[in-house]
């Protein structure tokens, strides 16, 4: 999946094994992060190759969304199995 909207940049970090990914955000890298953000202003869309992580504007003031692209894969996902 790709952004619809231009997206303000998350750093991120991960873990990794033979089984499973884990993608971190920290919210501490915004100050309008850092205050949390509502589950349903969080979207995320997995893809076979890819993820898109989409945080609207927690504070309202119509600011572009955070968001994270992860793309090209080594290997294929069941988006079925991500959560």
């Amino acid at each position: 999946p790709r952004p619809e909207v231009v997206l303000r940049e998350l750093t991120y970090a991960w873990e990794q094994t033979e089984a499973e990914v884990k993608i971190y955000v920290s919210f501490d890298q915004a100050e309008e992060l850092s205050r949390g953000v509502a589950e349903e202003n969080v979207r995320v869309e997995y893809g076979e190759w890819s993820l898109l992580l989409v945080i609207s504007d927690p504070t309202g003031a119509g600011k572009a969304p955070w968001g994270l692209r992860l793309g090209d894969f080594q290997r294929r996902v069941d988006p079925d199995r991500c959560m």
